[in-house]
């Protein structure tokens, strides 16, 4: 076929699949899976260039358009989007025949016979993808708001904790900003209708003595250093994004509440608090939880 837009597309494709997919191959690495390579991948994007090309005139007929170039980028975005359908069903498929290699090795391994590798657990392409553009976006904050996110969640810090190594006021007002625009940022990556994310306007941020001091006692590390770790971390271990992104502000019909919502350590916190006469509103601003589920946990803890 000569379609000139398949000369036009063809280079800059397999530009867009080394950027956007070249991890797909890594993370099959990762698992022991050496199958799946980014040429490959760039096959898979050429064949759906073919596949949109030959039918490309039908969809614009469809729509009651008729062929103008690539008419104004329309093209590009229905092929990236078949594209990116295309991977991540095939690397889906290669999921489940390496589950079944890997179940193969278990029975092996029960029947006493030596195996020959182990594979981690399938954890689908697709949210795999979500996972590391949420991350994306946290290594885009700025120092302040990543040295928040990290303190809160990373090194568990109360809210008055981490205004005192930060130097200010209130820390419930920054990370409340910032934890907003990254559930938003996260909705749009599942939804059809995106909200528009504005910007984050303030003075320039010098950190304080204190914060570095804090670094570099607690965790021997400069604090691009620690942040970095952090932003690892977020990359490697799923569990951190359900805990930075769940809502705690939401409200909870009656009876709803469990323990359970509560992590251990949160829960360790509340109790020492409270032990050391701290009132429940309190507590619910330091930990920056939300008040009745204070109050539910304390009201259970003396039931029990």
């Amino acid at each position: 076929m000569n379609d000139p837009l398949i000369s036009r597309y063809l280079s800059p494709l397999e530009g867009h699949i080394v950027k956007r997919y070249r991890w797909v191959e890594y993370r099959a690495k990762d698992r022991g899976d050496h199958t799946i390579t980014v040429d490959d991948l760039k096959q898979i994007a050429a064949i759906e260039l073919i596949k949109l090309t030959a039918r490309w005139d039908d969809e614009l007929t469809q729509r009651g358009e008729t062929r103008e170039d690539d008419n104004g980028g329309l093209f590009w975005t229905f092929l990236v989007n078949r594209v990116k359908g295309a991977i991540f069903n095939y690397a889906h498929d290669h999921d489940h025949e390496h589950q079944k290699s890997l179940d193969d090795e278990l029975e092996h391994a029960l029947a006493g016979e030596e195996r020959t590798h182990l594979r981690a657990p399938v954890e689908p392409v697709s949210w795999y993808a979500t996972h590391q553009t949420l991350v994306d976006y946290f290594a885009t904050l700025s120092t302040k708001d990543k040295t928040f996110i990290a303190l809160r969640y990373y090194d568990n810090l109360t809210l008055r904790q981490i205004a005192d190594v930060v130097g200010t006021g209130s820390a419930s007002y920054t990370l409340r900003e910032v934890v907003s625009r990254w559930r938003d940022f996260a909705r749009n990556q599942v939804t059809d209708h995106s909200v528009n994310i504005p910007s984050r306007i303030g003075k320039r941020w010098t950190p304080p003595d204190s914060l570095h001091e804090y670094v570099r006692t607690r965790h021997r590390k400069e604090l691009s250093d620690y942040l970095g770790i952090v932003t690892l971390s977020l990359r490697a271990d799923p569990g951190y994004l359900p805990e930075i992104l769940s809502d705690n502000d939401r409200w909870f019909p009656p009876g709803a509440y469990e323990s359970r919502a509560l992590s251990p350590f949160m829960q360790a916190q509340i109790d020492a608090m409270h032990r050391d006469g701290k009132k429940p509103t309190a507590i619910s601003r330091d930990l920056g939880l939300d008040l009745q589920l204070v109050k539910y946990h304390l009201r259970h803890r003396r039931a029990a």
